[in-house]
């Protein structure tokens, strides 16, 4: 039975104000109630606080340490982030998720080679992992290196079943492929009306279209597709404070405002 995010997270959220209101020092309620905090309710102080306090009641508690490192990604505090997220790691290594976000932090903190060496050792702990995508040629595309970055997107087409991604459709943009860059806009599009999702895939497309537009340097669509994310409260958008690819938007008034609509932080171009 689907479960839209929101409901579940309002659900999660009441479930842990009643477990902390039984016994202030569980740790798991904390770090819940502060995931809750970034993703839900955008209440950053919220959820620092949250977080802090859950880590305290138990240092090795690798959710929390998870959890807060998302709360310093998103607040632009890329190195202590990476730390977080490797303390996390530190304390449960074949965590697959973990892994993989160790390589995410390490991504946003522009150290590149780290991230690719990261994402490759999740591969080879699982790489029928669920949640392992495109993070390796996305890093190359971060990096500016979009020949690589268009060969490792390879793998991701088969026959009859092209990759329609908004990281693709960028790299092929800033490569001078713009015709091919429209071409697969115009199917992200098509995707986007005739097969409507909802969940994390509806906030991953709505990134997606975001990085689309951005790489074919459109530049009102970008911001118009990021409110529009920001209206259905996209659990993704708010990591456009501290994603190094929308570096570029941000001596742009209009992205400023987007920023403080949210509360999110705004870093100097």
């Amino acid at each position: 039975m689907y479960v839209p995010p929101r409901s579940a997270l309002s659900k999660g959220k009441v479930a842990a104000e009643r477990a902390i209101a039984l016994d202030d020092d569980l740790s798991d309620a904390h770090a819940t109630l502060g995931f809750v905090h970034l993703f839900y309710d955008w209440d950053w102080d919220g959820a620092r606080r949250e977080l802090e306090r859950a880590i305290a009641l138990d240092p090795n508690a690798p959710i929390a340490h998870l959890y807060y490192g998302y709360y310093l990604d998103i607040a632009g505090r890329a190195e202590e982030a990476v730390a977080e997220h490797r303390r996390a790691l530190e304390i449960d290594p074949l965590s697959l998720i973990l892994n993989l976000r160790y390589g995410d932090a390490l991504q946003f903190a522009h150290r590149y080679d780290e991230a690719i060496a990261q994402y490759r050792r999740t591969h080879a702990l699982d790489s029928s992992y669920a949640l392992l995508g495109t993070e390796i040629p996305l890093t190359y595309v971060y990096r500016g290196d979009y020949a690589t970055a268009l060969k490792e997107f390879e793998p991701f087409s088969h026959p009859g079943k092209p990759y329609i991604g908004g990281d693709l459709i960028y790299a092929l943009a800033r490569s001078g492929q713009r015709d091919s860059a429209r071409t697969i806009l115009a199917a992200l599009q098509r995707r986007a009306r005739s097969e409507p999702v909802h969940g994390s895939a509806r906030d991953q497309e709505a990134y997606a279209l975001v990085l689309a537009y951005l790489g074919l340097q459109m530049r009102d669509s970008t911001l118009s597709a990021i409110s529009q994310a920001m209206d259905e409260r996209g659990a993704f958008i708010i990591f456009i404070a501290s994603d190094p690819l929308l570096d570029e938007l941000r001596s742009d008034p209009r992205f400023e405002v987007l920023l403080r609509r949210a509360h999110l932080p705004v870093h100097a171009p």
